[in-house]
């Protein structure tokens, strides 16, 4: 795996190349970008696997960077390493798809934890693209999909993929698709984007999801952000509606009524009634 860090400050770019460990875990690590401009055309030449951006560079910022790189559809995964800790350029960062946001001063075990995950990521995404290539030949000489005009390659792949899960196992897909979703439901994703992920289209992917699992992808999202939120109102002084928002829920009343759903109360008498439980333990 390469890894491109950009910064315009050197020593910070020495300092996330000695925390990262990447010659250890065998990892290229290419020379330094120290422009914004510079890094996102390094970015679309050389195609490194991973991309290590401070938020705010010279000419392009990494946010703009991160844009970039999702708008014209490029692998390279891509780390935002800010001082900003408000929650809007997180979450700003979330939408632009960065894999990971994390906070100055850089933790060593931080930065490590991500990468790691993100060559997980890479790697199980190499195997399956594998398959779909070695189905894809199969597919074209028995059944001559090329010749059907409608078909793109985005539909081949699709299809292809679609084939391999039915002769295979319909819980591999819904494995994967679980895995993808229990990683980034905090992420702005719904069902479109796991089924991108999955590399097959949202229909199939819902009609397997519910065989699987007797409830829909959305459905699942929603009950490991209702936890989430249980969590969050339990542990922090965040608002209801800063709760919501957090876990993309922008109108309140419908995350309301979701959490009633879930917990059989609202947000507000849960939050309340954990404090009572408290007080009555403290006079205890």
């Amino acid at each position: 795996m390469r890894v491109l860090i950009a910064d315009d400050e050197e020593r910070i770019c020495e300092l996330i190349k000695f925390l990262g460990n990447f010659q250890e875990e065998g990892m290229e690590c290419l020379p330094f970008a120290k422009t914004g401009k510079e890094a996102l055309e390094r970015v679309e030449k050389e195609l490194p696997e991973l991309l290590i951006t401070d938020i705010k560079m010279p000419v392009f910022s990494g946010l703009h960077i991160a844009k970039e790189i999702a708008r014209k559809k490029l692998r390279t995964k891509v780390i935002i390493i800010s001082a900003y800790s408000d929650f809007s350029y997180a979450k700003e960062g979330i939408q632009a798809g960065v894999s990971d946001y994390l906070l100055k001063p850089i933790k060593k075990k931080e930065l490590q934890e991500s990468i790691r995950k993100i060559k997980e990521e890479l790697k199980e995404k190499e195997s399956i693209e594998e398959i779909i290539e070695e189905k894809a030949e199969e597919t074209i000489m028995h059944q001559g999909i090329l010749r059907e005009k409608s078909l793109s390659e985005s539909s081949l792949e699709k299809k292809v993929m679609e084939d391999l899960l039915l002769d295979a196992s319909y819980s591999h897909l819904v494995s994967l698709s679980k895995k993808f979703i229990d990683q980034c439901f905090e992420e702005d994703i719904g069902l479109e984007e796991v089924a991108e992920h999955c590399k097959v289209s949202a229909s199939y992917l819902s009609t397997q999801f519910k065989k699987e699992l007797s409830l829909g992808v959305n459905k699942y999202i929603s009950g490991l952000r209702m936890e989430r939120a249980k969590q969050l109102l339990a542990e922090t002084n965040l608002s209801i509606t800063e709760i919501a928002s957090r876990l993309f829920y922008y109108d309140t009343k419908y995350f309301s009524k979701c959490f009633f759903e879930k917990m059989g109360m609202n947000p507000k008498d849960y939050r309340n009634s954990l404090h009572e439980n408290r007080s009555e333990e403290d006079r205890i």
